[in-house]
């Protein structure tokens, strides 16, 4: 299917001809899929320094 983005949000969102749908509950959001897959690795190392954290003070 197809969804028709206005162009003054297709601009805002930097969409490229490749995007990601991401939701969860009652959200959803469209991201080019260049800047979600950048975004992802930041937040996976983000994810990864925290653990490490946890885990030196034994909560993990």
């Amino acid at each position: 299917g197809r969804i028709l983005v206005p162009d003054f949000l297709k601009d805002f969102g930097q969409l490229d001809s490749k995007v990601v749908l991401a939701g969860i509950h009652d959200r959803i959001e469209i991201w080019d899929e260049t800047r979600w897959e950048t975004y992802k690795r930041g937040i996976e190392k983000q994810a990864d320094q925290l653990a490490e954290k946890l885990g030196e003070i034994g909560v993990l």
